[in-house]
C-alpha cells in the first residue's frame, strides 16, 4: 500500500502505478500519465503548437503568464463563442461536405482545443465529416491537401529501423495506436499513402468521445505501395 508520502512523491515525478491482484489472477492497473508541460515554451512557440493554442480564448492572465501579450488581438473569446463562430462558418458549407472536413483539418492543425470542443458540443453533426462517409473523399485528396505532419509513416525501406524512427516521435506516452496500409478504403481500392486519413480521423472520434488525450494517440501508416 502506498502511503501519503509515497503517493506525493510517485506523483510528482508524473507517472503512478496502482497494481492489485484479484481471485482469478488478473490484475486492475491505473496509471497517473505526464501531463503536457508548456514551462519551457514561449509565447510563439505555445500559438504555434496546436496542443497548446486556444487563440483568442487565452485569458488576460495566461496571456501575461506564457507570454502572449501583443501577439493576439486584444478581445478575449470563450470557449463558447469560438465554438459558436466556427459552427456558423461550418453550417455554411453544408452542401459541400468535403469542403467542410478540411476546415475541420484545418481547425486541427491550428487550434486542437477548439477542434476537440468543436467535436464533443456537436458531435453529430461532426462525426460524420470527421470520418464515414466524408473521410473516402478526404482521403482522395489527401496528398493534393496535406497540411501538416499528422503520425508516422513506414515503407518496405524502413524494414529493421522502425524503433529507431519511433525515437523520432515527439511524445513519450501513447494510448491508442491506429494503424493501417492505405488498402479497401471504404471501398475505393488501394489508396496508399493517402488512406493515413482513416486512423487521423478514427483517433479524432476517440479523442471526442472516449476522452483519450489528443496528445496521446498515435496514427500509422504502413505505406507499402499500391496496386492501383
Amino acid at each position: 500500500m502506498l502511503c501519503r508520502g509515497s503517493l506525493r512523491r510517485a506523483t510528482r515525478f508524473g507517472r503512478l502505478t496502482f497494481h492489485r491482484a484479484y481471485g482469478d489472477g488478473t490484475d486492475a492497473r491505473a496509471r497517473f500519465l505526464k501531463p503536457l508541460d508548456a514551462r519551457h515554451s514561449d509565447g510563439w512557440d505555445i500559438l504555434n503548437n496546436p496542443l497548446w493554442n486556444k487563440g483568442t480564448a487565452f485569458t488576460w492572465a495566461e496571456r501575461e503568464r506564457l507570454g502572449l501579450r501583443g501577439l493576439l488581438p486584444a478581445q478575449v473569446r470563450t470557449i463558447e463563442e469560438q465554438v459558436s463562430n466556427f459552427v456558423t462558418q461550418l453550417s455554411a458549407m453544408d452542401d459541400q461536405p468535403l469542403m467542410q472536413n478540411l476546415m475541420l483539418q484545418d481547425l486541427q492543425a491550428r487550434n486542437e482545443t477548439l477542434y476537440h470542443r468543436v467535436l464533443v458540443d456537436h458531435v453529430e453533426k461532426m462525426a460524420p465529416l470527421v470520418y464515414t462517409p466524408t473521410v473516402g473523399a478526404a482521403c482522395q485528396h489527401f496528398s493534393s491537401r496535406y497540411q501538416r505532419s499528422r503520425g508516422m509513416f513506414f515503407t518496405p525501406e524502413d524494414a529493421g529501423e522502425m524503433g529507431v524512427m519511433m525515437r523520432n516521435w515527439p511524445r513519450s506516452e501513447t494510448q491508442v495506436v491506429v494503424v493501417t496500409d492505405g488498402s479497401r478504403i471504404l471501398g475505393l481500392g488501394d489508396l496508399g499513402a493517402n488512406g493515413m486519413g482513416i486512423p487521423i480521423g478514427k483517433l479524432a472520434l476517440y479523442c471526442a468521445v472516449g476522452g483519450i488525450a489528443p496528445h496521446r494517440v498515435l496514427p500509422v501508416m504502413l505505406d507499402f505501395g499500391t496496386n492501383n
